[in-house]
């Protein structure tokens, strides 16, 4: 009983003392790094693979915005000598962090929009756009030692719309991720990801990914 007592008071203890970081997202806060530049890879699955590029910018507790590039590889098909699998995206993303709890949690409405050129496939020449908006949630946690983490989950609808010679594909799903971000030296971030899609109409594995970002700037306080 008292090993359990202790253990639930440290955890009150950590949950208590609110970390400068963008929990949400599970990144840097925009108060210490007011810009910053985040790699993305989503693992192979079905033989599809991406990596991605994003330029993010904001206030702490505010508006931030983020401009990004992203490669896709389709390499899930017979290919010919002509074929190109990769599909090339830029992205827009615009969203808005709220504290809550004095700051012990943070709520983040998110939307984004994006246009996706390729692949080309039998001398067939694919163009994507596709939408999204949701809701991302988490926990900013100081460990001590210049180490935050902070857990953080989110749900969004998404849509995509396809187009090809011959070819308009329309649909939506909806996609749930969650994320453990380790904050180092407020600049450092290294997080796992884990997203789960939903409501697809189609069965679709989860899939893992990881995140790396390093922000610049000046502190804003």
């Amino acid at each position: 009983m008292r090993k359990t007592r202790w253990v639930i008071g440290v955890l009150l203890l950590v949950l208590g003392r609110t970390a400068d970081a963008q929990a949400c997202l599970g990144l840097s806060s925009f108060a210490d790094t007011p810009v910053r530049l985040t790699g993305a890879r989503l693992f192979p699955e079905d033989r599809t693979e991406a990596d991605a590029l994003v330029v993010g910018a904001g206030r702490s507790n505010g508006v931030f915005l983020s401009l990004g590039y992203a490669r896709v590889l389709h390499d899930d098909t017979e290919l010919f000598a002509d074929d190109d699998p990769t599909e090339q995206q830029t992205l827009f993303e615009l969203g808005y962090q709220i504290p809550l709890i004095g700051g012990r949690v943070q709520l983040c409405p998110v939307g984004g929009a994006g246009l996706g050129k390729g692949p080309v496939i039998s001398n067939t020449d694919y163009r994507r756009r596709f939408a999204s908006a949701g809701l991302a949630i988490g926990i900013p946690l100081n460990l001590g030692f210049g180490i935050r983490l902070a857990p953080n989950a989110s749900a969004r609808w998404e849509y995509l719309r396809t187009t090809a010679e011959g070819l308009v594909d329309a649909g939506s799903s909806g996609v749930a991720d969650v994320g453990l971000g380790l904050i180092i030296a407020r600049r450092l971030v290294v997080q796992p990801t884990y997203s789960m899609p939903f409501a697809t109409g189609t069965s679709e594995d989860p899939r893992l990914g990881v995140v790396v970002s390093i922000g610049s700037g000046w502190r804003s306080r």
